[in-house]
């Protein structure tokens, strides 16, 4: 796998959708990043019931996760697998998951993170290793959101059998996109680290689904290729 290649395919759709990739990077931090966290911090520092307010605001939290930035996240991978395939993307791709199959996704999506933290009570680095295995459920699930829990666990499997230190290679080299953001104080991040990082694993789920039965990388010379 040529990461190289990915990026620059990820670059290149990014350049032709950047404002709606913005837009929807800013949607999920809204709903993510600012559901629980914010609100806790508020309850510890304004009220006497401080420890009863921060408990119920990070369950609310939890809950907004499970019941919304989950579904959307499946949605706003879908989109991007749309506009990297060249379709044309629409505003209702983004909410996919909230009017198709929607409990089955909350379901899978709030297995998926349940069965990482069971792996992850074993060794930190089995809860990692899990966690690269399941990390195509959301791109499946938002391009069939009607797949069953057992399906969707043994397709990710299977795609990513063999390509699990391709992925962690791919998420170490952002690295220091996430350093650059830091310093701009998460400025970087809204208008260029997620959006890129984001359609890069899309573009890297794409080309696990193009995969031969053998699941080998091949280049388009139909021959192997080295991990570079």
């Amino acid at each position: 796998m040529n990461r190289q290649v990915l990026k620059a395919q990820a670059k290149d759709v990014l350049k032709n959708h950047y404002w709606p990739m913005v837009g929807l990077g800013v949607l999920l931090m809204i709903f993510g990043g600012g559901s629980g966290s914010a609100n806790t911090i508020r309850a510890v520092f304004t009220d006497d019931n401080s420890i009863a307010l921060a408990t119920y605001s990070t369950i609310m939290g939890m809950l907004i996760g499970v019941f919304v930035v989950n579904p959307l996240t499946v949605g706003v991978n879908r989109y991007m697998i749309r506009i990297s395939r060249g379709e044309q993307a629409r505003f209702e791709d983004v909410i996919y998951a909230f009017h198709h199959n929607y409990f089955n996704v909350v379901k899978i999506m709030l297995m998926e993170v349940v069965f990482i933290l069971l792996w992850s009570l074993l060794l930190v680095i089995p809860g990692i290793y899990k966690a690269f295995e399941y990390s195509m459920i959301p791109y499946l699930l938002a391009e069939d959101s009607s797949l069953s829990q057992k399906e969707a666990f043994a397709t990710t499997k299977r795609i990513m059998s063999g390509h699990i230190g391709d992925y962690f290679v791919l998420t170490l080299s952002f690295i220091l996109w996430y350093f650059l953001g830091a310093l701009t104080f998460g400025i970087l991040y809204i208008f260029y680290v997620v959006p890129y990082v984001n359609l890069t694993y899309t573009q890297f789920y794409l080309l696990l689904t193009k995969l031969p039965e053998d699941n080998t990388f091949v280049n388009i010379n139909n021959q192997n290729t080295d991990l570079s």
